[in-house]
């Protein structure tokens, strides 16, 4: 039964081999003939495989010609990237520093998913690789403007960067570090966040950095008056923080719903 079955498969095989029509389909295949044009959908379907029988130097050569050229990674990517990760942690840093770079926006928040395992392994070169990048002056508006997990990173590393970068470092850093939270002791601050603004939260750029960082990327629901009171309420505690530039954010937070609450409710109420 076997044998007869081999045999047929042969069979098949060969009449495949020996038809031109076949032969024409296959190398017409938009993977054959534009490979370039479909990087994705060929790592979509080969790169389990071929990760899990190449070497790992092959497989970082094909995750960083995706980095470079996919706009839309495939969801095998983070968990190859974490596969080969210790095999060259330092290749894995650079990988995906040209990601937070890249123009793509899912290309870029792929990188966040990734920035943990990277901060692990790897936090000095990571930060230097950051630094870098947000002072270099082919810095694009893109990476600015995006967020990355800082804190992520151990404090002592971001710490000594900043440290060591001064008031520029603060300006390009202040947006990716978090807000006020109040904590088991009370108000209280991230140890980079009270460490850029003790020393720059007075400088104009740093402040409005700090602030427009804690309103970019959220999203909610529901009221938007409800949610500017929710704001005021979270502010409230810091007005008698001891750095200024943390009650300077209260204050305006807390003016800020106090005139505008109201008028968003009945607006809201008029087109509800």
């Amino acid at each position: 039964m076997i044998s007869d079955f081999r045999t047929a498969v042969d069979s098949f095989v060969e009449r495949l081999r020996s038809n031109e029509g076949f032969k024409d389909a296959i190398l017409t295949h938009p993977w054959i003939a534009t490979p370039d044009e479909h990087t994705e959908e060929i790592l979509e379907d080969t790169i389990p495989v071929f990760a899990a029988s190449s070497s790992p130097s092959k497989v970082f050569g094909l995750l960083e010609q995706a980095a470079l050229t996919s706009k839309n990674l495939s969801h095998w990517y983070s968990q190859i990237f974490a596969r080969v990760l210790p095999a060259n942690p330092d290749r894995a840093t650079s990988i995906l520093i040209q990601m937070m770079k890249s123009d793509s926006y899912e290309t870029s928040q792929t990188a966040a998913g990734l920035f943990a395992s990277v901060a692990a392994v790897r936090p000095q070169e990571l930060m230097d690789a950051i630094g870098a990048a947000v002072l270099s002056k082919e810095r694009s508006l893109r990476f600015l403007f995006r967020k990355f997990p800082i804190t992520l990173l151990p404090d002592t590393v971001v710490l000594q960067w900043l440290d060591k970068n001064g008031l520029e470092g603060a300006r390009l850093l202040a947006r990716h570090v978090p807000g006020p939270f109040v904590g088991a002791n009370g108000p209280e601050l991230n140890p980079v966040t009270r460490f850029i603004l003790e020393n720059y939260g007075n400088d104009d750029l740093v402040f409005s950095s700090w602030f427009a960082g804690m309103h970019s990327g959220g999203a909610f629901a529901g009221s938007i008056a409800d949610h500017m009171e929710q704001r005021a309420a979270r502010a409230e505690p810091f007005l008698n923080f001891p750095i200024e530039a943390v009650r300077r954010w209260a204050v305006i937070e807390m003016n800020y719903a106090a005139e505008n609450a109201e008028n968003f409710r009945m607006s809201e109420e008029e087109f509800f």
